[in-house]
């Protein structure tokens, strides 16, 4: 929790305490974040406790000192120890003032007394550190589908423990990743719930907090400031995009508001297992990208076939999944499959023969392809324009498809790996407001690799199945027959291609605490 001192603060000097039994080592907190607790173990075997909190208008808690069972023990040199009972139930404990002038170690407008709950392994200070420093690799790395995914998963898993800055940095960073891959409306709505958000600069965010009724002091305005101005800043950049973005719904049958391709990579036991059933089960059409030379399409072959026969379709993933080896995380690439020593010409040849296997398997003769890992640049150049004659539209790199200027050979994907099913429904709703099209591109579903949980998956299918006259969900093939018609229909034949947002600058993310 960030520590904020107010000048009236004080904190305390440990005080001896017999052996503590009942309440567990580990790091507790109150949701929202305003509270923490930290129980360990010390040298001696008994159990100490660090206890901070954050009241209005920066004041502060901080309590340190041993507890035993129930009984905890704050003390200092001068005045009374502070005596508190910490009531275990399961993963809480309720912290209560039992006796002592307690107030010795708050300042006026602030309190300890509350429910603090056990925090998930991947919610301690330590983990949100670590995994807000994987956001940013990632996103400097140009990983931005991945950098929103795990910072979309870190704010649902541990967003409830939050304290108000911490809450509006992580929506900064989930607002310039959505920038990055082209949605600048899901942008301008993550950065709506900040403290910032309804103003521009220093002048009138002092405006708006009084209007408010609030009043932050020095300390706390200091503190926040940089996140202000990182919203203004990323605020100002979305409404650009969101401005320039704006066009006429594209013309989707039936009257839909937006169109939702479903596609599953790789050929995982967990889409037989998971996906499919659920599909089936709510009437979705679906696409499944074959891996060929996956043991999972030659064990399963009669349930791929089953699958396509009830009107799923099969894709082209490539025989063996070739990716760029010399990328940042991709020790897993083998160099026998290694895309950065393979030539245009073999990925070709390999790609081609997929579709003969293909149609082996399913009967079909027109096909789309998804690139293994969104790449076509092999070691002697890129091999998309040499496959893209056999295929009615392809999947190439991460982001939105912007309708009005769409490449069927080039169209981005969505790719969510461990996020929530609100942050999916969230997508397409987004997509029926700008009238466009989502292409899920899931891997595992409930397990595998780069999963979603099956509840996850359940929530998105449910809440498509909810608003049948909003999305039309089928294969992307039969999607992009549509689009390509109505390309031909406008005189658009010309190749295009959707290009991601500019690099957001460095000083529009917050700096580091």
């Amino acid at each position: 929790m960030t520590r904020m001192m107010f000048a009236a603060s004080m904190w305390l000097l440990p005080l001896a305490a017999a052996h503590a039994a009942g309440a567990e080592p580990g790091e507790y907190a109150t949701t929202p974040g305003w509270g923490s607790l930290v129980i360990a173990e010390t040298d001696a075997g008994r159990r100490s406790f660090v206890l901070e909190t954050v009241g209005a208008n920066g004041h502060m808690c901080g309590l340190e000192g041993e507890v035993e069972g129930t009984a905890a023990v704050a003390g200092i040199d001068m005045g009374e120890p502070c005596r508190m009972s910490f009531a275990v139930a399961g993963d809480r404990i309720a912290v209560r003032q039992e006796g002592g002038d307690c107030r010795w170690y708050c300042g006026m407008r602030a309190g300890f007394e509350g429910e603090y709950l056990r925090l998930p392994a991947g919610c301690t200070a330590a983990a949100r550190e670590r995994r807000r420093a994987a956001f940013l690799g990632a996103y400097r790395d140009g990983r931005h589908a991945e950098a929103l995914g795990g910072m979309e998963a870190l704010e649902a898993e541990c967003g409830g423990f939050f304290d108000w800055l911490e809450r509006d940095r992580a929506a900064n960073d989930r607002a310039i990743a959505l920038w990055q891959l082209g949605r600048p409306e899901a942008c301008l709505a993550a950065l709506g719930g900040t403290l910032a958000a309804d103003s521009r600069d220093e002048a009138s965010f002092a405006a708006a907090l009084q209007a408010r009724g609030m009043v932050l002091p020095p300390s706390d305005w200091e503190s926040y400031l940089p996140i202000a101005r990182a919203t203004w800043f990323n605020r100002a950049e979305c409404e650009r995009g969101a401005g320039a973005g704006r066009a006429q719904p594209f013309p989707w049958p039936g009257g839909h508001r937006a169109a939702v391709s479903l596609a599953y990579d790789d050929a995982l036991d967990s889409q037989l297992d998971n996906a499919i059933p659920a599909l089936d089960r709510h009437g979705f059409k679906a696409t499944f990208y074959l891996t060929l030379a996956s043991d999972v399409v030659a064990r399963r072959m009669a349930e791929w076939r089953a699958a396509a026969a009830n009107g799923h379709e099969l894709g082209n993933h490539s025989l063996f999944h070739q990716c760029s080896g010399s990328l940042p995380d991709r020790s897993w690439v083998v160099p026998e499959r290694d895309l950065d020593t393979t030539t245009a010409a073999r990925m070709r040849d390999q790609v081609l023969l997929g579709n003969v296997m293909l149609q082996a398997m399913d009967g079909r003769r027109e096909r789309t392809f998804t690139a293994p890992c969104g790449e076509t640049a092999a070691g002697d150049g890129d091999y998309a324009a040499l496959v893209a004659p056999a295929f009615v539209a392809m999947k190439r790199g991460v982001g939105t498809a912007d309708m009005a200027t769409l490449d069927p050979h080039a169209v981005p994907v969505d790719a969510p790996a461990g996020v929530p099913g609100n942050a999916l429904i969230a997508r397409v709703e987004e997509a029926a407001r700008s009238g466009g099209m989502v292409n899920f591109t899931f891997h595992g579903i409930g397990g595998d690799h780069l999963a979603v949980s099956t509840q996850a998956h359940e929530a998105l299918l449910q809440h498509l199945a909810d608003h049948p006259e909003t999305y039309w969900v089928d294969t992307f093939l039969d999607i992009m027959t549509h689009v390509r018609g109505v390309q031909a229909r406008s005189g658009d034949r010309a190749p295009r291609t959707s290009r991601p947002a500019a690099p957001v600058p460095t000083r529009s993310s917050p700096p580091e605490r």
